[in-house]
């Protein structure tokens, strides 16, 4: 079960490194940037696939490796031609007893949930059925196949036999990007029986990386008192933890969307060039995981370009960095649409009053549902609230709206998924089915800011009193 998700986090830790390698001598140092690296290796070997296999390439271990490689070789060469480092400056802070004993307590629970994780994630296979539904058959798919027009073909009635005729293929939702289907390929052993803990183990991975990252990057510019509290808030959240064994790949978009927005930021505070790399890398993967991802991505960085507006011309490299991120996807819509392989959601509908005034009872029901989800404290702990709350008093204490970006996200992102599932043909069914994933990503991605916020407002906050 282990060997095939060794296999991808060791190289994607290769590629990783090429592109945030500190340049540093210090083993802990370098051991620190290792979530990092999983993550952005992860996340570029998988979407530079997603952009091959429309052309025909068939995914299998073969272009991984070579993929791999090229995107390796690549990052060497841009990072020592450009220069870029992720390391930040590091801020001085009084340190008092009640800091030390945040720091000390938070860093171990940090580490006890990564364990309890991990445990978790290899004695338990997905529970969600989406899995083997259609994320693994549509990976081995491409690993055996390729992209073929006759079974992404919207009927999913239709079977292909391929190998020793002995395996069989067949799958709904073939609008679904194919970035996930991919990784689970390379990840979960085939065989006579496969083992679906390798799912789960997977997402372990990515989750605990994706913890390391987030501390990674707001290291130095978050005192360490204020940062891991705030990303044990986020990493501790059930809903997350029992979505991490789910299997499905909501888990995964929130990580790189969470990690893309929170790249944006960093390039409109510190104008630094791996910001912007990094702001593509994420947002390719996230585009390429699922279709909210093409939503989401724009619509968030909209929201903070606009509280951002006095970033005047440093908006324009933003922008490019995520326009080249959905344009990796345009080659999979292309291929897409010209085998007809439609899309559940139908912009025509969503936009036509007379369609929608005829389900005026599936609106109340995303309301309620919806908004339910978002905010139950039971789910995903005092994430919401602590947005909102600090979020204000930054924009109090700094008079500047930006603060308020992570809340006015998520007022957006329930707008949107309201309308969306108000549109949907198969609404009142994912109402039930996967509102509660809806929320996912837009909370993760707040999640990631409420150090920033902490920071902003408590710190400055201690910073005076100190004066005084």
């Amino acid at each position: 079960m282990i060997g095939g998700v060794l296999l991808v986090n060791v190289v994607a830790a290769l590629v990783g490194y090429a592109y945030v390698g500190s340049g540093g001598r210090s083993v802990l140092r370098t051991l620190s940037y290792l979530g990092l690296a999983i993550v952005v290796g992860t996340g570029a070997i998988f979407a530079a696939l997603g952009v091959l296999a429309p052309f025909g390439v068939r995914i299998g271990l073969g272009a991984f490796l070579v993929v791999a490689a090229g995107l390796c070789a690549l990052g060497l060469v841009l990072r020592r031609r450009l220069r870029w480092s992720p390391d930040a400056p590091p801020i001085r802070a009084p340190r008092t007893l009640l800091e030390d004993a945040l720091v000390t307590i938070s860093a171990f629970g940090l580490v006890a949930l990564s364990a309890i994780v991990f445990v978790g994630s290899f004695r338990s296979v997905p529970w969600l059925d989406d899995t083997w539904y259609f994320w693994l058959p549509k990976g081995r798919a491409l690993d055996q196949i390729g992209l073929d027009p006759s079974l992404w073909r919207p009927d999913p009635h239709f079977t292909a036999s391929y190998g020793d005729g002995q395996e069989t293929l067949r799958f709904i939702r073939p609008d679904n990007p194919l970035w996930f289907s991919m990784l689970l390929e390379r990840v979960v052993p085939s065989g006579a029986r496969f083992d679906f803990r390798a799912a789960n183990v997977e997402l372990a991975v990515l989750l605990v990386s994706f913890v390391g990252a987030s501390a990674r990057l707001l290291w130095g510019r978050v005192r360490p008192a204020l940062l891991l509290p705030a990303l044990l808030l986020v990493f501790g959240a059930p809903e997350l933890l029992r979505q991490a064994q789910g299997g499905a790949a909501d888990v995964p978009l929130a990580i790189y969307l969470g990690l893309a927005l929170l790249a944006a930021a960093g390039w409109l505070a510190e104008r630094r060039p791996f910001a912007l790399v990094l702001l593509f890398v994420c947002g390719s993967a996230a585009v390429a995981i699922k279709t909210e991802g093409l939503f989401e991505l724009p619509l968030f960085l909209g929201i903070l370009s606009l509280a951002a507006w006095r970033a005047g011309r440093a908006l324009l490299p933003l922008w490019a960095a995520c326009a080249g991120a959905i344009a990796t996807v345009v080659p999979w819509l292309v291929w897409r649409s010209m085998h007809g392989v439609s899309n559940v959601f139908s912009i025509h509908d969503a936009l036509s009053p007379s369609y929608l005034s005829d389900r005026t009872d599936l609106l109340r029901s995303a309301v309620h549902i919806l908004g339910h989800d978002f905010t139950s404290i039971r789910q995903w702990s005092l994430i919401l609230p602590l947005t909102i709350l600090l979020g204000a008093a930054a924009a109090l204490r700094d008079r500047r709206v930006v603060w308020l970006a992570p809340a006015v996200g998520l007022l957006a992102s329930y707008v949107l998924f309201v309308w969306v599932s108000w549109a949907d043909p198969e609404g009142s069914f994912r109402l039930i089915a996967s509102a509660y994933r809806y929320v996912t990503p837009p909370l993760v991605t707040a999640g990631v800011f409420l150090p920033i916020l902490a920071e902003k407002t408590l710190g400055a906050a201690r910073h005076r009193a100190a004066k005084t």
